[in-house]
Order: structure tokens, then sequence, then C-alpha cells
């Protein structure tokens, strides 16, 4: 451990400071602003944000923001240090290691930005973290627009074309004002698949602080004879592009506004000078068949599908137990919430066979992966299925 350099918590007034050491680091992710961690409290229920700084005099060398939720501490973006300072990103881990035991939580997950390459990551599977491996597609935009347009999907190409003819149109939005629209996609995409949307001030909050403060976000929406039929928020930094979120109306969705959108976001990020576009996590493989279409919609779009590692360490065996049947319980509720409900919509129509045994069969799928797992969590949750409400 380096005797020059202290770690601690940023203490108030020091909020630009650590901004800008994030600006002025090629390394640095979105994730990493300072005030992109208050977007994070209401999607993950946080209960307290700690931004862990090291600090050799008064120069700040490393950064590393967190939050706790569930009592556990995550880590969106990881450890970001000064160039020639690798040697202090264990020194975070021990310090974060020490904080998790002195407040009793039960591990700690750092989500490092997908681009970065795992040999530069091997510290953290050295200092005892576990991998945890999903799929994200990532598209470089370093070819030229003609050969981008060329690696698309010919459905996605048709589509693109679709929407043109179509008469929709994509614009901007240019107003904070303009948010309450964004919301009203999202609520009525919510009641569509049975989930829950965030609430107007959620909305508000990301203009405010990442299209106002950071200039990081443009938001997009499909419009047409007027009406505004979709929308796709993409945050921007650092020439990388994230895709956010996206919603539409169901009821316009023959006119294929999402592929327009997305044409128009990459068009836009290409003349930028951006480098890659990520369209995020994909379960191609998933017995939902809701996740699955997500994935093909975003692999059409001729990206890299890549590994998407989640670093966690566990305080101890039994908190990783415990962690995993309260993780698993909401997941199998909600799945089973949604298969039931699909259930009732079908038996109101006069054929019913067909949708019924596809409803059953995506249970039953869960219910068998739960059965034959060898983990103790997951039998244990397979031992209350059958007390869950129908």
């Amino acid at each position: 451990m380096n005797d020059n350099v202290k770690f601690r918590e940023l203490k108030s007034g020091e909020e630009e400071e650590w901004d800008e050491f994030v600006f002025n680091n090629p390394n640095s992710r979105i994730f990493h602003l300072y005030h992109y961690q208050n977007l994070l409290k209401m999607p993950y229920k946080c209960q307290k944000f700690i931004h862990l700084v090291a600090k050799e005099g008064d120069e700040i060398v490393g950064i590393m923001p967190n939050y706790i939720a569930n009592r556990k501490m995550f880590s969106r973006g990881g450890i970001l240090v000064k160039e020639r300072y690798d040697d202090l990103k264990t020194d975070f881990l021990r310090f974060v290691e020490k904080y998790i035991r002195s407040h009793n939580l039960f591990a700690s997950f750092i989500y490092p930005d997908s681009t970065i390459p795992r040999e530069q990551l091997q510290f953290l599977r050295i200092y005892g973290y576990e991998e945890k491996i999903s799929k994200t597609v990532i598209l470089s935009l370093r070819p030229s627009l003609d050969e981008i347009w060329k690696n698309l999907n010919g459905k996605n190409r048709n589509a693109i074309r679709k929407a043109k003819k179509s008469g929709v149109k994509v614009v901007k939005a240019k107003r904070r004002e303009d948010m309450e629209d964004y919301y009203k996609l999202d609520v009525s995409a919510g009641k569509r698949k049975h989930r829950s949307f965030y609430p107007l001030s959620y909305y508000y909050d990301a203009w405010d602080i990442l299209k106002e403060h950071y200039h990081v976000m443009d938001v997009y929406f499909a419009e047409l004879d007027g009406k505004r039929i979709a929308g796709v928020r993409v945050n921007k930094f650092n020439k990388r592009a994230y895709y956010s979120s996206g919603h539409f109306l169901a009821e316009y969705g023959k006119y294929q506004p999402n592929n327009l959108i997305h044409w128009t976001i990459i068009s836009d990020l290409k003349e930028e000078g951006f480098e890659t576009y990520e369209l995020g996590l994909v379960g191609p493989d998933s017995p939902d068949p809701q996740v699955r279409g997500i994935a093909h919609f975003k692999m059409s779009w001729g990206g890299d599908v890549l590994d998407y590692v989640t670093y966690i360490k566990y305080k101890s065996l039994l908190s990783k137990e415990i962690d995993q049947v309260m993780t698993l319980i909401p997941i199998g509720l909600r799945i089973i919430k949604r298969n039931l409900l699909e259930i009732k919509k079908k038996l109101r129509l006069p054929k019913i066979k067909g949708g019924i045994k596809k409803c059953l069969n995506l249970s039953e799928s869960l219910i068998i992966q739960i059965s034959q797992s060898h983990s103790l969590s997951i039998r244990i949750l397979f031992l209350f299925l059958p007390l869950l409400p129908s």
C-alpha cells in the first residue's frame, strides 16, 4: 500500500474536484460522474451513496463510486485511478472489504464498463472476486456509415425503409417539458408489459443531470402525423454511447419507429465522432420470449455480442446463499405473475389451448431449472414454490 495515499469518503464541497478528475481521465466512463449516482436511487432502491477517493496530498488520484442497497455494496463503473497508479486498485478493494465488514453488509458487486479488456480486470479475480457473465451488444462505429448499413440484418433495413415510407420522422427533445411525452410512452409500455414504470420526476432528474448539467444525454422521438409514437434515451460520454431506455405505442409498432430512431442515433453518433454504441444486455437463449425478442432486435444491428462481467465477492458462504434466495424469490414471482396474467388474457379468447400451453411451458422451464440446481439457495426457493399465491 502506498503510504502517501489516503483513502476516505468524499467530503462535501469536493464534488467538482471529483468530476474534474473524471473528465480528465481517458479511462473514465459515464457511470463515474458524481451526479450520475442520483439516477440510480429509484431504480435500485439505493439507501446510501458512498463516494470513495484516494488522495495523495491534495490531489485525487483514484475514485470509486458506490451505493448500498439490500445490505450489499454496488459500484457501477468500478475503480478509476490516475495513469501509472494501478497499484491503488487493490488498496481500494481492501478499503471496500473493511467497509463491508464494519457495516455488516453481505457483499461487494462491481460492474466495470463492458469495453474494458478482461486482462485489465484480473486484479479483481486475484483478490477473490467471482465472475458472473452476461452478454451485451456493442456496435463499432469505426466503419463507414455505408458499411454499418450493409451489416444490418436485412429485416432491419427493410423496417427502416418502411418507417421512412410511412412518414415517420425522428426529432430530438429540446426542452425539459419533452420528458413528459417520454414518461407517457413509458407508462403505456409498462401497462402493456405488466411492469412498473418510473414517475415523471425521474425523467426530469435525468434531463437536469445528464442533459443540462453534463450534456451527455440525448432523447429521440419518432413522430407520425405530429404524434410522438416512440422514444429512446441515449447516454454519450468519452466517445462511447449507451442505449439507456426506449418505449413505443403498441398500436404504432407496425410503422417500425424504433428501427428508424436507432438508425438516426447511429448516424448522429457516427457524425459526432463516437467510437461505440452499446445496445445493452441480451438474453438470446432466455426461456422468456419477451427477453429473446429484445435480444434479436439488438443483435440485428450487426454489433458484437460480448461478455458483460459482474464481479462479486461475498463476506461469507452463508451470505452468498442468503443473498441468492432473496434475489431469486422476487424474480420467480414476477415471471409466474406475468404468466398467470397471460393465461387470464387467453381464457377470454375462443382459441385458448396454444396460449395456455405456451405460458405453462415457460413456468415449467423455470421450475425445472430451479429443481435441478446444485445451489442450496435455489433448492430452498424450489421448496417454497408450492406456497406461491395463484
